[in-house]
């Protein structure tokens, strides 16, 4: 809905059939081989006798997850549920970096017959 309560479809038709026909494809999604290749390290930490582990997931941009894990089955054990629970965290933020990056492609690659204007309201 736009600012009066009118879909954008209505509001600027042809601005929706031009964004319905350069939707950014989803075709080819996130791949765990993608995600492995952006991490730069992986750390953990365990409190001393205890059954909690605590990951860090740093990837190469610098940016970093941490997951928390438990079990009673071990430190091992532990360290694998807080790695999943980090590495879970990725998907999303990968897929949007991949989105965004599809939208700035496209963008680049339109021709700039359309200007760009401010609607009153």
């Amino acid at each position: 809905m736009d600012e009066v309560g009118q879909p954008v479809e209505k509001a600027v038709p042809w601005l929706a059939a031009k964004l319905v026909a350069k939707a950014v494809p989803s075709a080819s999604p996130v791949t765990r081989t993608m995600i492995d290749a952006k991490i730069a390290k992986v750390r953990y930490a365990e409190p001393e006798s205890s059954v909690v582990s605590v990951c860090v997931i740093t990837m190469q941009n610098g940016y970093y997850v941490t997951g928390v894990g438990t079990s009673a089955r071990g430190v091992d054990a532990a360290r694998m549920s807080a790695y999943q629970n980090a590495y879970r965290q990725l998907w999303p933020l990968e897929h949007y970096l991949l989105c965004e990056r599809r939208a700035t492609e496209l963008r680049a690659s339109e021709p700039d017959d359309v200007a760009v204007v401010d609607l009153p309201g």
